[in-house]
């Protein structure tokens, strides 16, 4: 059905419309069908779209969780919605506003997340039509250098041929999984103070070296650590700092599972694999405390962090179901060659653990 003026729906998206800074409800639209008309987020409409997001993944998200994953400061919500005839929400396609650093420049991209199409948004629109256009939409609102320079995620199974093939996103990195057992124990008096607490410290210290090593990273300061962790409800995470001399040289954040420990985040200033070593062993002994029986993290973009884990016996293979990293950039002067060169990627740039 074509879409007149008259039929336009106050905040249905308008794909001429003129790009902003943050996001902002325009008044005309443009729809998949009939079936399902496309817009932007609107405050209020995040019981709507929890509920539907548990619906489509079979969970129970609470809505505190949605809140802390999509706040309205500092940086924005980058939402589009699909809506039924009676204005339920079938659709959606959404991303996290992060800072990335790539070269000398600081540029505002977007971790896609929380992509679903519930069945009834599906009928009669062909299998991935719904999914499609909702994400066309999204890139034709938000992604571009005023908006978000770059548009990244992790996409499932299902969804990655769709999104390299369909919408014009492009592989960065392969996740690498890398393990180690509890048993063997590492080394203590390394020169180095191994602390441990329940809030980051000196993270943007630390930060000011260690992310001189790496072309492309997310921005691990102070305030990326405090909502990512800290602010995360039901969740918690143990901190562990290796200092020397009154400086912080490696850090680790960790969240303890039933049988496993997961090492979300890795930060190393690259000057003294000490510093790795003493982590290391501070992270066995946690996870031999708690009970877990293995460690595991991701890690990718850091061949020297990769050579001192291979070294304390760490092992990596590909993801077991082979999920990588894609990307989309909307900014001539970050190509997605730049990311795929060398960004750096930890646990923590998913929103799986």
């Amino acid at each position: 059905m074509a879409d007149t003026p008259a039929r336009r729906r106050e905040g249905e998206i308008n794909a001429r419309q003129r790009p902003g800074r943050r996001p902002r409800t325009s008044r005309a639209g443009v729809g998949v069908d009939a079936r399902v008309r496309l817009r932007e987020y609107r405050e209020g409409d995040e019981v709507a779209i929890n509920a539907a997001f548990n619906a489509a993944f079979g969970l129970a998200r609470p809505l505190e969780e949605w809140r802390w994953k999509f706040p309205a400061e500092p940086d924005g919500r980058w939402i589009v919605v699909g809506e039924d005839a009676a204005g339920a929400i079938v659709t959606h396609f959404a991303a996290i506003p992060v800072w990335l650093q790539v070269g000398e420049q600081r540029v505002l991209a977007g971790h896609n997340v929380d992509v679903f199409a519930l069945s009834r948004a599906r009928a009669g629109l062909g299998a991935a039509r719904a999914y499609l256009e909702t994400a066309r939409a999204f890139f034709a609102l938000y992604l571009n250098p005023e908006r978000l320079a770059v548009v990244l995620g992790f996409p499932g199974p299902r969804n990655d041929p769709l999104t390299v093939r369909r919408l014009g996103c492009s592989p960065v990195a392969a996740v690498r999984v890398w393990r180690r057992d509890t048993a063997r124990r590492g080394s203590w008096w390394l020169g180095h103070e191994l602390c441990e607490s329940t809030a980051p410290e000196a993270t943007d210290v630390l930060w000011s070296r260690a992310g001189q090593r790496f072309p492309v990273a997310a921005v691990r300061g102070a305030r990326w650590y405090g909502h990512r962790f800290r602010g995360r409800p039901g969740v918690g995470y143990r901190f562990l700092t290796a200092w020397r001399r009154g400086r912080p040289h490696a850090a680790g954040v960790v969240r303890i599972g039933p049988d496993t420990l997961w090492v979300c985040d890795w930060v190393w200033d690259g000057e003294d694999r000490r510093a790795v070593r003493v982590l290391d062993g501070g992270i066995a002994a946690l996870a031999r405390r708690h009970g877990c029986c293995q460690v595991e993290t991701w890690l990718m973009g850091d061949p020297a962090l990769a050579a001192v884990l291979t070294d304390l016996g760490w092992t990596s293979g590909p993801h077991p179901a082979g999920l990588r990293m894609v990307a989309r950039s909307g900014d001539p002067r970050i190509g997605v060659e730049r990311l795929a060169a060398g960004m750096y990627v930890t646990m923590a740039d998913a929103d799986l653990v």
